[in-house]
């Protein structure tokens, strides 16, 4: 079979385009002469308008009186001037187009109307509606519209009597007109020969054009026919070449196709998942006919143990058009269920849509089985048949919110010594049987076998007072129970720990509370936070990388809150205070400067925060407060920084170190020669939560400080507590003694300010005056 036949097409193309030339030939003519009477009739009427507005405007000149009307400008009436004008365009226009106003009844014989422009007169007298005349004449075609006698014509064409002397004298005839009778007209003559030699020009030239293309053609389409003769026979050859091509790969995908039926079962589907074809195999492992299966949809196999979310997955990848691989559990006709190894292609159009979807499945019904069994195996206790602590460990990472019971039996080795390894199996068999029914009756439990003498008990979806309420009924219950084995009734001891902590440390502190209940000769223990489990271990590590990742990205920041002068009325001085900014949060030292000192940390906060604090004063005239313990004082390396600070920063006068006084004061040599270093710099000292602690007056006479602040736990208890005040007023009366300032701590509403500020406390400071905040 020839593959394509150019050759007749080629024939009849030029045949066509022949005759299709001879066709715009003939129209070209039509349209030519169409169009020469068109640019006739355009070229007459665009000549008319311009004589009417020649006319209307020196008619308007001589009405208006802008022109008198006598005797000598009488000729520049355009019955007088029109002729003169008009011949002189009829001369020198290249077409040799004639345009005149005539009448039948001309007062200038120039005037007259000729034998065609008289039947234009009588076709206006006939048809007095109409306003153009045009007709092709021997030789030219005429044109011509009417002048019809409007009021300013009637000067010189109404009665003779009304007319001017001049008019009268001069003229006897073309007289008594009336308003709108026709007077002339206005007459176009356009020559044909001459527009038309103009057109046929171009309709030549058409012609021309029209005859080469169509020979072109001719030539064109004899070159192509010897053309295609050589290439149909080229295409011929290698059509039966890929035919016999083609039929072999044929025969190939019919053996491939025989090869899956005899070894998967496949199906397709529409687009919708309703099932198009199945071949015999996938009849087979569903134990459906084909005519119940096709017209039907897919999930009539589907089992329903496997989860929803497989199919889900399956249908957003094959819509994406891509290829889904994998497990399925189905379910056959008789309601017994096999796997299947399924790919699910989706079969595309030229246009990339999916038009359908093939599945091929192999059935590994006896692979998945042996894989249960060998997990089976895996998860269960040999002896007992329980769960073994593999599975335990799995179920309470994917059971939400547990609650773990371990339960050992005390001194089973003793049994095991006493009757013999066989008694103590089958006893452990007869505890595994009665905590197996225990589960039975409470179905939100499960029972796991971890070692000879341990057991476990896992809850899933139940509340923790409703599992303990139960578990606490069964260790009592064990604990009187009788076991039965070999006609021997023995009676057994349990230790028993609990715990409902997060899954991660479920058994970690099951096993840490059944440690502590053998230890104390417990029956039973609740695990709690206060029991341990290395929190602090895991806190202090914790915190250890929140400081280093702080320091590394300079999250050490100060918080100034502001001390208020009492007697001044306003603020004077702030206290710098240590944060930490943690993920956005703002952190207290609370958390985290102990551990610092643990993990050598301290330090390097210390100099963090004095640095920044002296940044912060740059340019202001605030004094702050900067709290110093005795590791600091006797730090080299922060007395080294506080010197190159006071160095570089000249606001000695501005800084006030405050010693934590609960630190407590061992070394005064040492502390004292600190006071005095920081004092040649202008700087001055302030005791820390003086009141409480170390404190006693000796103590101030020997630092000899500036300030000191009154421990917050006795302001807040001053209208409580008659000791409380009585120690603060005894402390502002000793201060008050000695020249030194007093610092109100804890101030937190207004009756207490009102009372500190009565007692004689020159500042105050607390949430009642603000918060530490982040700036000065």
């Amino acid at each position: 079979m020839k593959f394509l036949q150019p050759r007749k097409a080629i024939v009849y193309l030029p045949l066509v385009f022949i005759l299709i030339a001879f066709v715009r030939i003939v129209i070209n003519y039509h349209a030519n002469t169409a169009a020469l009477e068109e640019f006739a009739y355009k070229q007459a009427s665009t000549l008319k308008a311009f004589m009417s507005a020649h006319r209307a405007y020196y008619l308007n000149l001589y009405e208006k009186g802008s022109i008198l009307l006598n005797e000598e400008s009488l000729k520049g009436l355009p019955a007088f001037s029109s002729h003169p004008i008009m011949k002189q365009f009829s001369e020198y226009n290249a077409l040799d187009i004639r345009t005149k106003t005539v009448s039948d009844r001309p007062r200038n014989p120039l005037n007259s109307a000729d034998a065609y422009e008289l039947k234009a007169i009588r076709y206006f007298k006939e048809n007095p509606k109409a306003e153009e005349y045009y007709v092709h004449e021997e030789g030219f075609y005429q044109y011509a519209t009417p002048l019809r006698i409007t009021q300013p014509c009637l000067t010189c064409h109404g009665t003779k009597e009304k007319a001017p002397d001049f008019i009268q004298k001069r003229y006897s005839e073309a007289y008594n007109y009336t308003i709108g009778d026709l007077r002339g007209i206005v007459s176009v003559q356009v020559p044909f020969e001459q527009i038309k030699k103009e057109f046929d020009e171009h309709l030549f030239e058409n012609i021309f054009y029209n005859l080469l293309l169509s020979i072109s053609v001719v030539v064109l389409a004899l070159y192509l026919l010897r053309y295609f003769n050589s290439v149909q026979h080229m295409l011929e050859a290698k059509v039966a070449e890929k035919t016999k091509t083609l039929q072999n790969s044929v025969a190939l995908l019919e053996s491939y196709k025989c090869a899956i039926d005899n070894a998967s079962s496949v199906s397709k589907t529409d687009k919708k998942g309703i099932i198009t074809y199945v071949n015999d195999a996938f009849c087979l492992s569903s134990g459906y006919t084909k005519e119940e299966l096709l017209g039907k949809a897919h999930p009539m196999l589907r089992h329903p143990d496997q989860p929803a979310a497989t199919f889900k997955q399956l249908w957003q990848t094959i819509l994406a058009k891509q290829t889904w691989r994998g497990i399925i559990q189905n379910r056959r006709k008789d309601d017994s269920s096999y796997w299947i190894d399924a790919t699910i292609t989706p079969i595309l159009n030229e246009r990339q849509e999916i038009v359908e979807f093939i599945a091929i499945r192999h059935d590994v019904s006896q692979i998945i089985e042996q894989q249960q069994t060998l997990q089976l195996m895996a998860t269960t206790h040999a002896l007992t048949g329980c769960f073994n602590r593999l599975k335990l460990l799995r179920d309470i990472a994917n059971f939400n919110a547990p609650c773990l019971l371990l339960l050992d039996i005390d001194n089973f080795s003793q049994i095991n010594d006493f009757y013999g390894y066989e008694m103590g199996d089958a006893l452990l068999q007869e505890v595994a049987g009665y905590l197996v029914q225990w589960c039975n009756v409470n179905p939100f439990c499960h029972v796991y076998h971890l070692q000879a003498d341990v057991f476990a008990i896992l809850s899933s979806d139940v509340a923790r007072d409703i599992f303990l309420e139960r578990v606490y009924g069964l260790i009592e219950n064990l604990n009187s129970q009788t076991f039965t084995c070999n006609h021997e009734n023995i009676r057994l001891n349990f230790t028993a720990s609990i715990t409902c902590e997060n899954a991660s440390d479920l058994f970690k502190t099951a096993t840490m509370a059944m440690q502590m209940a053998k230890k104390e000769h417990k029956t039973h223990l609740l695990y709690t936070e206060s029991l341990g489990l290395d929190t602090i271990q895991k806190n202090n590590l914790i915190w250890t990388q929140k400081i280093r990742d702080a320091l590394e990205k300079d999250n050490i920041v100060p918080y100034f809150q502001l001390i208020y002068d009492n007697a001044a009325g306003a603020v004077v001085k702030y206290e710098a205070l240590m944060r930490m900014i943690d993920d956005g949060k703002v952190v207290t030292p609370f958390y985290f400067l102990e551990i610092a000192k643990q993990t050598k940390l301290y330090t390097s906060l210390t100099k963090r925060l004095m640095t920044k604090v002296f940044e912060s004063l740059k340019g202001k005239t605030y004094e702050v407060s900067i709290n110093i313990t005795l590791v600091d004082i006797c730090s080299l390396e922060i007395k080294e920084h506080l010197s190159a600070l006071l160095q570089e920063y000249p606001i000695g006068s501005q800084i006030i170190f405050e010693i934590v006084e609960s630190e407590g004061i061992q070394n005064f040599d040492e502390v004292i020669e600190f006071i005095a270093i920081i004092r040649t710099h202008g700087c001055r000292i302030a005791i820390d939560d003086f009141g409480t602690g170390y404190s006693n007056f000796t103590y101030l006479m020997k630092l000899e400080p500036d300030f000191i602040k009154i421990d917050g736990s006795l302001i807040k208890a001053l209208l409580d507590e008659q000791s409380s005040r009585n120690v603060v007023v005894a402390i502002v009366d000793f201060a008050k003694k000695m020249g030194i300032k007093t610092v109100a701590e804890f101030v937190e509403n207004e009756v207490l300010q009102t009372e500190v500020t009565a007692l004689g406390i020159d500042f105050s400071q607390g949430y009642f005056h603000g918060k530490p905040t982040e700036t000065l």
